[in-house]
């Protein structure tokens, strides 16, 4: 099954998924955040409602993805999503481009769309999924009637890779060669600006 190799070679314990929410909390306190887990199932934990089966059998099926299968799985979670921005004032709300076609983003980022069909009270902007964009530009349907601008902190590159390595379980190491490789985010990150310790992420924002 590919959950369990998976959690053979992140080293997580039986209970993977609390290992990462927890690793979520510590993350989003270092940048000042708070983590709401809605409960939605990974892709790899993921099962067929009729067979019983996983979903997806193989790392390639989850990855480098164009299209969206799970049309139900978009509509629960964009009747979600929909119920926390009503329960909330939130003038802006951040949601992933689905650079790199890893499903769970791809699915998140057609589930948003759905939302704002529906709510203009918030402003909605897609930033590009790390450390997929590294690799992957944004391009095609997805950018039509977008505009670009860069979110930059002072001294922000030292922040982000305090908060990146909470994630211990995905970054790259010696035991995990295979991981997130965070210097090279924290790198890609500082040459939009170009300047010592400042770190940029390219967001994209709805035109109109």
């Amino acid at each position: 099954m590919l959950a369990s190799m998976l959690h053979l070679e992140w080293g997580l314990p039986k209970d993977a998924t609390e290992f990462r929410r927890e690793e979520d909390r510590q993350a989003l306190a270092v940048l000042g955040g708070k983590a709401l887990h809605a409960g939605f199932l990974d892709s790899i934990y993921r099962r067929d409602a009729e067979s019983g089966k996983p979903i997806y059998r193989r790392l390639k099926e989850i990855l480098g993805q164009e299209t969206v299968q799970e049309t139900q799985l978009v509509k629960e979670i964009a009747q979600y999503l929909a119920g926390v921005l009503q329960e909330g004032t939130y003038h802006h709300t951040f949601v992933p481009l689905g650079l790199g076609g890893h499903v769970d983003h791809l699915i998140t980022h057609a589930a948003i769309r759905l939302v704002m069909e529906r709510r203009t009270d918030t402003q909605f902007h897609f930033y590009e999924d790390l450390p997929y964009a590294i690799s992957d530009a944004p391009e095609g349907e997805r950018m039509i009637g977008k505009r670009q601008y860069f979110c930059t902190q002072s001294e922000g590159s030292s922040q982000k890779y305090n908060a990146m390595a909470k994630y211990v379980s995905q970054i790259k190491s010696v035991r995990y060669p295979g991981g997130i490789d965070i210097d090279a985010i924290v790198r890609y990150g500082m040459d939009f600006e170009n300047k010592p310790g400042v770190f940029a992420e390219r967001v994209w924002y709805p035109m109109g």
